[in-house]
């Protein structure tokens, strides 16, 4: 869960070695091409977030004749606890507004937000129940695997 969450941040970046490692960790199982994103950052240096890996597995788990996966939901961590309310006010706009504890897919790209307990644990409504409920319980299982090799990889390799 932890490692999960600390992925997902704003300011976790990767270089192209350990996104691509990321991935490969993933999708072992996957027969065929494995669909990259661009990076996010291009200049000093290409770096891809936490959020690119989690939009990798994505799209590559999803079936291709399927549409891709979009999902608004909130994460239980709430918006407090990464803003203040006064630096809201300065900015004009909600506390809980494209804040991290909004969780934001859309084609199968995250966002905006973390992934917790609220999206890949046994809750109604989140981005495993979501997985189950339009592409059925083998890509939900597909997903849930991946989701598990990278948090493991991620928290061997650069958390560890």
């Amino acid at each position: 869960m932890v490692s999960g969450t600390s992925m997902t941040t704003r300011g976790c970046f990767f270089t192209r070695e350990q996104y691509v490692e990321l991935v490969y960790q993933g999708l072992l199982d996957k027969k065929g091409k494995v669909n990259l994103l661009s990076p996010a950052i291009i200049k000093p240096r290409c770096l891809w977030t936490g959020k690119q890996v989690v939009s990798t597995l994505l799209l590559n788990v999803i079936p291709e004749d399927h549409i891709p996966l979009n999902l608004s939901g909130k994460a239980k961590i709430t918006g407090k606890a990464w803003t203040t309310a006064s630096a809201c006010r300065i900015y004009g706009s909600d506390l809980n507004s494209m804040c991290e504890s909004q969780v934001l897919i859309r084609n199968g790209e995250l966002l905006c937000g973390v992934l917790d307990k609220a999206q890949y644990g046994s809750s109604a409504y989140g981005l495993v129940h979501c997985c189950h409920e339009v592409y059925g319980g083998e890509t939900s299982g597909k997903l849930l695997t991946a989701l598990a090799r990278i948090f493991t990889a991620y928290l061997q390799f650069y958390r560890g």
